[in-house]
């Protein structure tokens, strides 16, 4: 599971943004894992039954972990979860998730790293806070169209760039009714590469 060196836990904002292809996709069913919560929270999805095969339980060490995620939100607080609003139940276990893969598998030489994927500003930072690595989910800029390798894709008429390998490639659709209109087209593409698959979040988010 570990042969791009990450494990990505995936927030449901981040996991409404992947596409069903994607989602069924060899390296989403390697690399990501959805807490129960989350799987909880996306029962509507059409692909759910596949999805729960990526299943991150909510075992007794999340719950002890869960405790301390929870006693570390200041009283008050409702950023991160508001129980009385039914608003971020997922949230606090998707930290608690991370951290106990991460806290299991520091043990190993070469275990991976375990990442929040999430769109949430609370859930960003809680992640932060109890130094677990963060990858951006922004639905409204940029599409997250892949994590992993996807084939050479023909983007010559898109961007007028030649096919090359060039390992993983991304995407991004460029949001600029101006340049489009100086096109002629409703669709133009910037080309994002990256070589780690954790790159390409963050590209794209740059390039779109």
């Amino acid at each position: 599971m570990n042969g791009y060196g990450y494990v990505y836990v995936i927030d449901n904002n981040a996991l409404s943004v992947v596409n069903r292809e994607h989602r069924g996709s060899d390296f989403f069913k390697q690399h990501c894992r959805i807490p129960s919560e989350v799987l909880h929270e996306a029962e509507g999805f059409p692909d759910i039954e596949e999805l729960k095969h990526l299943e991150c339980p909510t075992t007794a060490s999340v719950l002890a972990l869960l405790t301390e995620v929870m006693a570390s939100v200041p009283v008050g607080d409702t950023k991160l979860v508001d129980l009385y609003a039914n608003l971020g139940n997922a949230d606090p276990l998707v930290v608690a998730s991370t951290l106990d893969g991460q806290r299991r598998d520091a043990a190993t030489l070469f275990g991976p790293t375990w990442t929040v994927v999430s769109g949430d500003k609370a859930v960003q930072a809680k992640a932060r806070e109890f130094g677990l690595a963060v990858k951006l989910i922004r639905s409204s800029s940029w599409s997250w169209r892949a994590l992993g390798p996807t084939p050479v894709v023909n983007v010559k008429n898109a961007a007028g760039i030649s096919d090359t390998s060039i390992g993983l490639i991304l995407v991004v659709a460029i949001k600029n009714s101006t340049l489009m209109r100086a096109a002629g087209t409703t669709k133009m593409f910037r080309v994002v590469t990256a070589r780690d698959p954790s790159q390409l979040c963050e590209a794209s988010h740059r390039a779109a």
